[in-house]
């Protein structure tokens, strides 16, 4: 399947953000409403114009088996600066789609030890970014811990130390 065949980003519907082609459905709505208890059939339902193929692998990583919070299902409302707080807290990995996490941690100190990964991605998947996380941590010379890791769509990954403390 590909994913330009489903997910489009055009500046001129919702302010650019990744939507279902040829609807005004963000991806960020579908997950909002996946998170919320919709299931796969009440999207279908209220969304004529949805398909199957276009909610492929909302929940790959942790069909994948790992442990994963989700912000937009825990905690949709609260601040990036929360966010940071919480992994901080509970050492775990930022996955972030949101440039904003690398400025809290180089200009406003933040120190997450388990490491931020930005998804620098304009179009994609769903699932294409836990793709892509899925097969990096299937090398077992590749590590986030400390670092901000920045992945963009041709595949360029750069990663830089997150300063100590």
């Amino acid at each position: 399947m590909n994913w330009r065949d489903h997910i489009v980003s055009d500046p001129e519907v919702l302010l650019g953000k990744p939507t279902i082609k040829g609807t005004r459905l963000s991806i960020e709505f579908l997950l909002e409403r996946l998170a919320g208890g919709w299931t796969e059939e009440m999207l279908l339902e209220n969304a004529p114009r949805l398909t199957r193929p276009d909610l492929q692998a909302v929940r790959v990583l942790r069909r994948n088996g790992l442990d994963v919070n989700s912000v937009g299902e825990d905690s949709p409302s609260i601040k990036d600066w929360e966010v940071m707080d919480n992994a901080i807290t509970s050492n775990r990995t930022i996955l972030t789609h949101d440039r904003d996490y690398g400025e809290l941690v180089f200009k406003h100190s933040y120190r997450p030890s388990a490491g931020v990964i930005y998804f620098r991605m304009k179009d994609y998947l769903p699932e294409e970014p836990a793709q892509i996380l899925l097969q990096l941590l299937s090398n077992p010379n590749f590590v986030f811990e400390g670092l901000h890791t920045v992945i963009d769509n041709d595949g360029s990954i750069r990663q830089r130390p997150i300063p100590a403390t």
